[in-house]
């Protein structure tokens, strides 16, 4: 099933999982789809989805890259309703992060990336360079992550000097 077709069903009252989730999962691939520049990632009405359910909770897997826990029951609500999932293959864990860097569990901050290692020929990588590479790669994006919750505490500031403002503006009217 297509992401623009899950929609459609969620319109009909047809889809697996509640209408409010399917929307919950269009916005977190949208801005999954930008965070972590995805490009060739197809439109987003296109992008294949793969649902696992039961009872409560429902594994989306989009374009086989994305991976999303959501939670399906009554009055789920907020950040917890949809949780982002590691990009490792088979991993459950929830990411740390939004950005492609980050995408990862705690557990798999060490997992090393295609391409990360000197050349494919392994003719002249030593026999800790894998380890020297994960650790390298571990400070990578440690330092992503630092620069996400930067960008959030300063979104978030932001936020509050309108709320203020806001108050500010009520007290006086």
């Amino acid at each position: 099933m297509t992401l623009g077709g899950l929609l459609t069903a969620a319109a009909t009252g047809t889809a697996p999982i509640p209408a409010t989730s399917v929307v919950r999962l269009w916005a977190a691939v949208a801005d999954d789809r930008a965070r972590m520049n995805l490009g060739g990632l197809s439109d987003l009405a296109t992008c294949n989805v793969t649902l696992d359910t039961d009872d409560e909770y429902a594994i989306a897997t989009v374009s086989s890259v994305l991976r999303y826990l959501i939670d399906t029951s009554e009055g789920a609500d907020g950040v917890q309703a949809i949780l982002r999932l590691c990009t490792t293959p088979a991993c459950q864990n929830q990411a740390i992060g939004r950005g492609s860097l980050t995408r990862v569990c705690e557990k798999d901050l060490d997992t090393l990336v295609p391409g990360i290692l000197p050349n494919a020929a392994d003719d002249d990588i030593t026999p800790d360079a894998q380890e020297r590479a994960a650790a390298v790669l571990r400070h990578v994006r440690l330092n992503a992550w630092e620069q996400e919750i930067a960008e959030q505490a300063r979104d978030l500031a932001g936020e509050r000097r309108v709320l203020n403002h806001l108050r500010a503006r009520a007290v006086h009217a």
